[in-house]
């Protein structure tokens, strides 16, 4: 780590944290994280400085990668990428079983007005797509043989809206929006993270994706009614301003139910029986209660 920092003028460091790519430490009193990017390339962390400056400069509070001393937002060595980043303030959001302060109402806000600025950035047409049907589609030749005919009956029956999905407009998008990539600070206002694997893609996936990592936050299905009024003041403030299509509004829980299908054939295919068993006990009820989702976008 320490003759990658030198690209930063960074010296003496304290580690505070080494978790899988992330190494967080203090330089000077304050903190950063250097986080290594595999499957990438120079073009992609360029693009995430380049957006991520284009949301900064309007108003949106987001982690950007600092340049180095020779202006790049990166370096390579051992053939990956790494970016280095200042510390956000703020904490992750943490999942309560009862709504806490309106504080959906202002992620919903804030995703809000991220994908409306998102939506006037500027993209290469080089910028990957992120194709949710295709990429769950290719999940299934892997599947475990007891997981093989249940996830092709359940894809089978979702790939009926992919029309939908790719008839609506693309922008650029986060596409890793889960819970704790959002940062709550004392004043209420947010911050998010990650910008990894921007993407292609009609907005409404980001909103599927946040409501799948709280879904996941469960300890059962059983617990979901729990979180129903979070999601509902999720949707609440991501509509306040401009609110959905009957298009998007259609597609949403079958989404949500494609993102804990490829979670249920993740999770089996790395060997753990019982988060896989989870994301199928949610898929199955979500399929079997279909208001449950339903019932989000329903003024």
């Amino acid at each position: 780590m320490k003759g990658l920092l030198t690209h930063w003028n960074i010296g003496n460091v304290q580690l505070l944290e080494h978790r899988k790519n992330i190494k967080k430490f203090i330089f000077e009193g304050s903190t950063f994280f250097l986080k290594e990017r595999k499957g990438t390339s120079s073009w992609e962390r360029t693009e995430e400085y380049r957006i991520t400056q284009y949301l900064i400069r309007n108003g949106i509070n987001v982690e950007t990668p600092l340049l180095n001393i020779s202006g790049e937002p990166y370096v390579k060595g051992d053939g990956n990428f790494y970016s280095l980043y200042a510390s956000l303030e703020g904490n992750p959001l943490q999942v309560c079983k009862e709504a806490c302060c309106g504080q959906f109402i202002r992620i919903g806000e804030y995703l809000s007005r991220f994908h409306l600025a998102l939506g006037k950035c500027p993209f290469e047409q080089s910028t990957r797509v992120w194709d949710v049907f295709n990429y769950s589609k290719s999940w299934l030749s892997e599947a475990a043989p007891e997981l093989s005919m249940w996830a092709a009956e359940v894809y089978g029956e979702i790939s009926t809206y992919e029309l939908i999905y790719k008839q609506l407009p693309l922008q650029l998008v986060h596409s890793d929006v889960h819970v704790r990539n959002f940062l709550w600070r004392k004043d209420g206002s947010i911050g998010l993270v990650d910008f990894e694997r921007i993407r292609l893609a009609p907005r409404i996936g980001d909103l599927a994706y946040i409501i799948t990592s709280l879904l996941r936050n469960s300890n059962s299905p059983m617990d979901f009614h729990h979180l129903h009024s979070q999601m509902k003041e999720l949707i609440r403030g991501y509509t306040y301003n401009q609110g959905l299509s009957d298009e998007e509004s259609v597609l949403l829980p079958h989404l949500v139910i494609l993102f804990l299908l490829q979670y249920t054939l993740y999770y089996s295919q790395l060997g753990f029986v019982k988060a896989s068993i989870f994301h199928k006990n949610s898929v199955e009820y979500l399929i079997s209660d279909k208001e449950y989702l339903e019932a989000l976008t329903v003024h």
